[in-house]
């Protein structure tokens, strides 16, 4: 027999008065309101305008045209050289050829066809890209 004020709760098949219900519909509405406003910076979020005209957080990369960059052919495959040093500490690179005045390296232990190379430049180290 159930009563007027009463409902099945159907994950455990109890019954639960309507004031139980409404109050946990309320606590779920509002955990739910706190999580949805906590992902948007509120309170603290910035103006739309002034959002706008802020720097990014992340960096922004310019690719590199390429006319301006050195090219060269090397396991008859087009290769470029990247404008932006990279720096690798401990990391072990091979020897695996040249191309005109330009040594090429790859990680210990990569085989042909690479994916990428890279050139010493001075205590840096260039990453030599595939571009066909």
């Amino acid at each position: 027999m159930v009563f007027a004020r009463q409902e099945c709760c159907p994950q455990s098949g109890r019954l639960a008065s309507k004031g139980f219900m409404k109050i946990q519909t309320a606590f779920m509405v509002l955990a739910t309101g706190a999580l949805v406003s906590a992902c948007n910076g509120w309170p603290d979020s910035h103006p739309a305008e002034e959002a706008e005209n802020r720097p990014e957080k992340f960096p922004t990369y310019a690719a590199t045209a390429p006319e301006n960059a050195t090219t060269f052919t090397f396991e008859n495959r087009q290769w470029m050289v990247s404008s932006t040093p990279v720096s690798f500490r401990g990391a072990k690179l091979q020897a695996v050829g040249t191309a005109g005045a330009t040594s090429l390296y790859a990680p210990q232990g990569d085989a042909a066809p690479y994916g990428v190379l890279y050139t010493p430049d001075g205590t840096m180290w260039r990453q030599v890209v595939p571009i066909d």
